[in-house]
């Protein structure tokens, strides 16, 4: 008796293999710029601040994050990836906080060199977030999330999760996303007592179109989408 059902769940099981073998590979992009957003989004647009962390720490990573950057900016303007109410801002931070790019349409945005920021003798998050609380306002609804990029040797850091959501409430921001420019960079305790739901995302800072792509499914993760390869094969 148990022989069809056996046969049955084989052959589902080769079938549902050979589906993987035909378009696993091709729906997972080989770059940013190769790649589209599929899937329905709600009504609001996303405001990304991405928060760049210009300390001495950081400093070997600076040509590539600012390379992919640039591949953000080109992939914005082509079809089927950000909307033209979504923005983006850059926030360059250390020892102070300043405004590489106020909020601004992805696509339409020309991207400066990254400031000039006073290292000091520690990094802050709180001038990063003071920053953004000056932002202007929109009139449609608008998610403001923060993505930081940074190996968090931040000295402000809340001391509890509650303080967390105070801070980033504070600022405006509905939550945070952490880039961690590589798997040898150690993380302090303190950052997931403030931000537990904020986990590292780990790759390699050094590589921008690594770089470039971990943002592109950063911010298919936050528009509820997939990042596919836009050769794929459609459905």
């Amino acid at each position: 008796m148990l022989a069809v059902p056996l046969i049955v769940l084989c052959l589902l099981g080769l079938g549902g293999w050979q589906l993987f073998r035909d378009r696993g590979p091709a729906a997972s992009p080989p770059d940013l710029l190769s790649s589209v957003l599929v899937g329905p989004r709600d009504a609001a647009c996303l405001r990304l601040a991405i928060g760049m962390d210009v300390s001495g720490s950081m400093a070997e990573f600076a040509t590539a994050r600012d390379a992919a950057l640039s591949q953000l900016q080109q992939w914005a303007a082509k079809p089927d990836t950000l909307r033209d109410d979504d923005q983006i801002a850059i926030v360059d931070f250390a020892f102070e906080a300043k405004t590489r790019l106020p909020p601004v349409p992805v696509a339409h945005s020309a991207l400066p060199a990254a400031n000039a920021v006073p290292d000091g003798q520690a990094t802050l998050l709180r001038p990063l977030l003071g920053r953004i609380k000056e932002f202007p306002a929109v009139k449609q609804p608008c998610d403001t999330v923060l993505v930081l990029f940074s190996d968090a040797q931040l000295s402000d850091l809340p001391a509890t999760q509650a303080e967390g959501i105070s801070l980033l409430r504070g600022a405006g921001v509905r939550e945070v996303r952490f880039l961690v420019p590589g798997t040898k960079i150690q993380v302090p305790g303190e950052w997931s007592q403030a931000f537990p739901s904020a986990r590292p995302i780990r790759f390699d800072g050094l590589n921008a179109g690594e770089t470039a792509l971990t943002i592109g499914r950063t911010i298919a993760d936050l528009t509820r989408q997939e990042l596919v390869s836009a050769l794929a094969p459609a459905t």
